[in-house]
Formats: C-alpha cells, sequence, structure tokens
C-alpha cells in the first residue's frame, strides 16, 4: 500500500510493484480481506460436498443429473475415460444440504455405491456472497474473489470469465486515456 492505494503484492519470493492488482485468486477473498472490505452474505451458510469416483455407471454415461430432495440437492456426471490397461469411467459427484447437516466423509451418491473411491471427498463454502468494492485505487477483485452465486445457475466460469474481460477492458481504456481511475 502507498497510502490508499495498493501498488503491489508481498510474496514469499518477493514484492511484486505493480500499477494494477487483479485478484482472481478465488472464493476466499484475499485482496478483499487485506483490505477489510465487506463481504455481503446472500444466503445461508452453503458448503458443496464433492468426490470422484472410478467404474462403470452408465445411466451416467448418457447424461448428467441432478436431483432434488427435501435436504438438498445431488449433482453427478461422467468426466472422463481413463486409459489404463482396461479403460475406466471417471465420474464426479456433488452434494449441497441445505442447513448445517455435515455427510459422511464415505458417503455416495446411491447411483454411484459399489464404484472405487478416486479422490477423498472434499467441501467447498458456496454461501451465495459478493464484495461490496471490487475495484479501487489500483486493484480490481474479480471471479470468485469478487462474487459467489448460485452453483446450480451454471453460469461461474461464464461470469468469471466475463469479469476478468471487463477489467482487462477497463485498464486498456484506462491506459489510452478515455477512462480515469475512481
Amino acid at each position: 500500500m502507498d497510502g490508499c492505494r495498493v501498488v503491489g503484492v508481498e510474496t514469499s519470493l518477493g514484492t511484486f510493484r505493480a500499477t494494477k492488482i487483479i485478484d482472481a485468486a478465488g472464493g476466499n477473498h484475499w485482496l478483499a480481506q487485506q483490505l477489510g472490505l465487506e463481504i455481503q452474505y446472500h444466503s445461508p451458510r452453503l458448503i458443496a460436498y464433492y468426490g470422484y469416483v472410478t467404474g462403470e455407471c452408465s445411466a451416467r454415461d448418457i447424461a448428467p443429473a441432478i436431483v432434488a430432495d427435501s435436504c438438498g440437492w445431488t449433482w453427478t456426471a461422467k468426466v472422463r475415460c481413463l486409459q489404463r490397461a482396461t479403460p475406466t469411467q471417471l465420474y464426479q459427484w456433488t452434494r449441497l444440504s441445505f442447513g448445517t447437516q455435515k455427510i459422511p466423509k464415505d458417503w455416495l451418491p446411491n447411483e454411484f455405491l459399489g464404484l472405487k473411491i478416486f479422490q477423498r471427498m472434499r467441501a467447498s463454502d458456496v454461501s451465495w456472497r459478493i464484495v461490496s468494492q471490487s475495484a479501487g485505487s489500483g486493484y480490481f477483485i474479480v471471479g470468485d474473489a469478487a462474487m459467489i452465486l448460485d452453483p446450480t445457475s451454471s453460469h461461474g466460469v461464464l461470469k468469471a470469465i466475463m469479469s476478468g474481460i471487463w477489467v482487462s477492458h477497463s485498464i486498456a481504456s484506462e491506459f489510452v486515456g478515455n477512462l480515469t481511475e475512481l
């Protein structure tokens, strides 16, 4: 910081100065935390659990599925075919339960019971939230670092790309004199 302006990043490899800093580091909101920016929540706490299995599930070979129930929803899909001595399919699942309900660490969707766990279950906070000020003196915050919205809308990657395009356009416009910083 130089006064109220972000002027670089300090890392374990040293200090890197720049005229613009773009935080695209994801949902931990690193720069927002460093600057003390407000993060506004627009949903209760939502934790998505996910994992990968291998084997054969012909229903998912045809199409992915998202199934809702009274406690949340489960998404399952074939990700790819693993080329090994015997080709096998790789499937991914995501489970979001409403409320604070945790799922057991060995939980699998019914259609994947009997398949081999490929990667241990992980969890991600997908609570809807937005950083109150995603641009300021010397910085921009983009993608999940700026906002996280409903994961079932399937537009997260598109919104991240669009926010990156918007930032690059804004920086270029400022560089050529068509836009001034805040």
